[in-house]
């Protein structure tokens, strides 16, 4: 008797490049525990766990970039005041 062939194909290369990548993953998985056509629940589970692990990178990447951002911008400000300060001391001197 021949194996029960199951129409949603495993072997399909996922790549997560991106967030879009991610959510077609997800869609791609419930579409299939949807339609039936993907029976596996323990593997539906792993892609879902690698889906939420790559949501969690890319927020964490994004809060590392702003958090970079941020500290680049106080340390213009923190540049930029003292030249201030500098500008202020000289016109004190020529006592203006």
């Amino acid at each position: 008797m021949p194996a029960k062939k199951e129409d949603f194909n495993y072997d399909k290369d996922i790549i997560f490049k991106t967030r879009d990548d991610v959510k077609k993953a997800l869609a791609r998985v419930i579409n299939g525990l949807m339609t039936g056509r993907l029976t596996n629940i323990s593997k539906a589970k792993s892609i879902i766990y690698a889906c939420d692990v790559f949501l969690k990178a890319f927020r964490d990447d994004d809060d590392m970039q702003k958090f970079h951002e941020q500290m680049e911008m106080d340390k213009k400000i923190y540049e930029y005041e003292k030249k201030l300060m500098e500008i202020e001391e000289y016109l004190k001197e020529r006592g203006l």
